[in-house]
């Protein structure tokens, strides 16, 4: 006999005490982050090709220089993906599907169906509406992480997790795992060109070392936590980062290039280019690190109301995930704070409220949400 649905609230509500409500409080503060970067970026003038006072964001277009420069979007960008991951990784630990194929068909349930999912929902307000179209429609999104549509993180925290499953697979040493997020994540320096969507590898290449990060603090919480070091020395690594990798969105030489270019060709040493940029990615990862670690630190001493309505929202996060991004219509307004928080206040809340009606139907929730209960 199935449960009542007064049953079944009750059943979930056990299961959401038994979790770390500290790791679902990150998560809600990393999604939050999502949507208020998303708006940010958005919330001036966007155009398709450039002009006076515009900059390139991959992804979005040539945005006004003046809110690139917001140091509250840079900062937010130093580290909101990364917090996902590491929170991704986080929760591998205690996986009761264990590393190897079953824990794959878990999480294919819970990131790709969503995926998928939504690419439909997306080619429902684009088009064509043909069966060719819907063909390539979802065919451009098993290719590419980057295509019209898709939910890029969802495929490849999947990709990760396939990674990490096959490196426990052949190996149960946490030094072998740490030596495999440091090789995926080389692969983010390669030129890889036209291909660097495919099968998300530079977005793999990106987020894969702090997924298995996470994996790590999880095996090691007793040690990690009690580092009274901890919060300052991630604090000052984050901070201290900042200087090399600001600003973070504009594309383009930072200001110390062209020092160690010239160090490098001094000494005759080739790829002046590759140096540069891989000395960036070194500090924007180990920034990136820093972050996360600091609010791990941080959320260990928020309390009350606060840390659990960001853990309610956490356990919500695919939904406004996938969802705000529909939200984020251009209003009728000059740009400036006021359209700022109309528009972060319209696309979180409002997809906050759509995922709670999603959560009211078995079939919505486990398609669209990835939820097992």
């Amino acid at each position: 006999m199935g449960l009542r649905r007064s049953d079944r609230d009750r059943v979930r509500e056990r299961g959401a005490q038994t979790r770390d409500q500290r790791i679902d409080a990150l998560r809600g503060l990393a999604i939050a982050l999502v949507v208020l970067g998303h708006v940010l970026v958005r919330a001036g003038t966007v155009q398709p090709s450039s002009g006076p006072g515009l900059e390139w964001v991959a992804g979005v277009g040539y945005v006004e220089s003046q809110v690139l420069l917001n140091p509250l979007l840079n900062i937010v960008y130093t580290f909101h993906v990364p917090l996902f991951a590491f929170v991704s990784g986080y929760v591998m630990l205690h996986s009761s599907a264990g590393h190897g194929w079953r824990f794959l068909r878990r999480r294919f349930g819970a990131l790709m169906v969503p995926y998928f999912a939504w690419l439909v929902v997306a080619w429902l307000i684009t088009g064509p509406y043909t069966s060719i179209g819907l063909a390539r429609f979802v065919g451009a999104g098993v290719v590419s992480d980057q295509a019209v549509g898709s939910l890029w993180f969802l495929y490849a925290v999947f990709v990760s997790a396939a990674v990490f499953a096959l490196v426990r697979t052949i190996a149960q040493s946490e030094a072998v795992l740490a030596g495999s997020a440091i090789l995926v994540g080389l692969f983010g320096l390669l030129p890889l060109g036209a291909y660097e969507s495919i099968l998300g590898l530079s977005d793999v290449a990106w987020i894969y070392p702090f997924v298995v990060g996470g994996f790590l603090v999880a095996s090691h919480r007793a040690q990690v936590d009690v580092l009274r070091i901890g919060p300052p020395a991630s604090a000052a690594v984050w901070v201290l980062s900042t200087v090399f990798v600001w600003p973070l969105l504009i594309v383009g030489p930072k200001w110390w290039f062209a020092y160690i270019e010239s160090a490098v060709q001094i000494l005759g040493v080739p790829g002046a280019p590759i140096v540069t940029k891989g000395l960036w990615a070194v500090a924007r990862v180990v920034g990136a690190f820093g972050a996360v670690l600091f609010m791990y630190y941080a959320f260990s001493r928020l309390r009350g109301w606060g840390r659990s309505a960001l853990a309610w929202l956490g356990r919500r996060s695919i939904g406004v995930y996938a969802i705000h991004g529909l939200l984020l219509i251009p209003l009728s307004l000059e740009p400036g704070l006021l359209r700022t928080v109309t528009m972060f206040c319209l696309s979180l809340f409002g997809s906050i409220l759509l995922t709670c009606v999603l959560e009211r139907f078995r079939l919505t929730r486990r398609i669209l949400l990835g939820a097992h209960r």
